[in-house]
Formats: structure tokens, C-alpha cells, sequence
């Protein structure tokens, strides 16, 4: 039983390989509680790193700023780059709080990529997509602490992309090594993304912190059209490859450098030694 269940994991990780068409980056839950406080963190793996930071130069309002950038590219795998930019209005009173932040960004996804249960025989795939977009997002957070060293906070994120170009193509081995090319082409240039996620901030100095961030992002259905068997005619996709709505669990950590006035500074020394 264990040995199925263990096949079974290993056969969706692999079939959730495919490369998908959009990829949002990490989360950006600011907490800012007065004028002046900010943050900058960093977090990524052995393919991408992401930068963040935020800054509240007024009372209640707040500016944040994120950024995803491939690390290593190839000459048909270029990775995704991509930045977003926001400001808001937050309350934080006893601990507790929300914000709601609307912003803009931009970025560029090339991928290409082997997937499948076993990508090197009968019925592997390879899915390569090219696109440059710009989005629009609208971010809400609510914000709790339970000790003075702990914050969590909720996100709730809504995107919405408008494509520039979007070229998608997926490669199916059959037929005893026979390719089969789809081709697919979007009839509707934008795409609509929904984040949700907690974020667990474990503060363990004055200016640093640690964070974990589990969630999932749900991507809506793609309005698309499939390539028909005459080249360059495309017809309605419905083959369910792209006009489908895609959700995936995901789970980030990294560190979190912050900055304060010098008073929030000094006050929150003395509540570390207190402890």
C-alpha cells in the first residue's frame, strides 16, 4: 500500500511538470505598523530567485515592490522575469490589522519542458511557451500577532494578465514515436489568477525574521483556440489543455530583513530582553 501511494506522488509530480503558462511570484505580505517601517526579503531555489520590499513613508500608506528572476537560462529555456509594483492603505491597532494594496507589473515567461510518468517513452509530452505580458493586481491582507516574536497573516491576491504575444505549443510522442504538434493561440488576450496564502513571520532578532508561506494559486480558463489540421486554420479549444482551471499548492520560505525607526527600534529591544 505504502508503494502505491508512493508511485502515485511520484506519477502527479511528474504529469504537474508541464510547463505552465503563468507563474506568479511570491506573495508580498508587508505588515508595516507605522511611518517608516519597511522590509526587504529574499527567497527562491536552485533556478529562481525573488526579491521584495516594502516602505510606508506616511502613516497608513504603504509601497511595495516585487520581483522573480531566473537564475540560469538556456538557449530554448529563458525562464520568467517578471516585477510588480503597488501601494495601499493598511491599520494595524493591537496586533491586529489589514491592508489592501492595488498595483501594476510586467514580465516575460519562455519555457520549454519534458513531462509525463515516463517523459522518454510512449505518450511523453513537451510543452514550450513564449510570452510577454503586463497585469494589474489588488492585494487585501489581514494581519494577527499571538506573541511578540509571531505574525501571521492572510493574502488574498487577484491578478489579471493581458498578453502581448502568447505562443503555446505541446509536442505528444504516440504512435511509436510519431509526434503530434498542438498548437494553441489565445482568442481572448488576457488571463485572470487568483493567490491565496498564509504567511507565518517567526522573528528571531530585532531586524530579522524568518517566514513560511503555505497556499495555492488557482489560474481561470484561457480562452484559447487549438490549430486544426489544415496549417494556419485554428478552431475552439476543446481539448481541455488550456481552457481549464489549473490549481497548484506551493510552499516558500526565506528571510526577511526589517527597518524601523529608531524608537520601534529601542522599544522592541527592551520587549526581547523582557522575555
Amino acid at each position: 500500500m505504502k508503494n502505491l501511494f508512493l508511485f502515485f506522488s511520484i506519477a502527479l509530480a511528474l504529469v504537474a511538470c508541464a510547463p505552465s503558462a503563468l507563474v506568479p511570484c511570491t506573495t508580498n505580505a508587508p505588515g508595516p505598523e507605522k511611518r517608516h517601517d519597511g522590509h526587504v526579503s529574499m527567497q527562491g531555489n536552485l533556478g529562481h530567485v525573488e526579491l521584495q520590499s516594502s516602505y510606508s513613508p506616511v502613516e497608513h500608506f504603504g509601497l511595495c515592490f516585487n520581483s522573480y528572476l531566473t537564475l540560469f537560462r538556456k538557449s530554448n529555456d529563458k525562464g520568467t522575469d517578471q516585477w510588480q509594483a503597488s501601494a495601499g492603505y493598511y491599520l494595524i491597532k493591537n496586533k491586529c490589522g489589514f491592508d489592501i494594496y492595488g498595483g501594476f507589473g510586467s514580465g516575460i515567461r519562455s519555457r520549454s519542458g519534458d513531462y509525463g510518468v515516463f517523459p522518454d517513452g510512449e505518450n511523453a509530452s513537451c510543452s514550450v511557451i513564449d510570452s510577454r505580458y503586463k497585469a494589474l493586481m489588488i492585494q487585501s491582507d489581514i494581519y494577527s500577532s499571538w506573541k511578540n516574536n509571531l505574525q501571521e497573516v492572510f493574502s488574498a491576491q487577484f491578478n489579471r494578465f493581458f498578453f502581448n504575444d502568447f505562443d503555446y505549443t505541446n509536442i505528444q510522442n504516440k504512435y511509436h514515436g510519431q509526434e503530434m504538434d498542438h498548437h494553441y493561440r489565445l482568442e481572448r488576450m488576457s488571463q485572470d489568477l487568483l493567490v491565496l496564502s498564509m504567511t507565518y513571520k517567526i522573528r528571531f532578532k530585532t531586524r530579522f525574521s524568518f517566514f513560511i508561506q503555505p497556499g495555492a494559486w488557482i489560474c481561470f480558463p484561457f480562452l484559447d483556440e487549438v490549430e486544426g489540421s489544415n496549417p494556419g486554420t485554428y478552431l475552439s479549444d476543446h481539448t481541455g489543455f488550456l481552457n481549464h482551471t489549473v490549481s497548484r499548492p506551493f510552499l516558500y520560505s526565506g528571510f526577511i530583513y526589517h527597518f524601523h525607526p529608531k524608537e520601534v527600534v529601542k522599544k522592541r529591544r527592551l520587549e526581547t530582553n523582557s522575555r
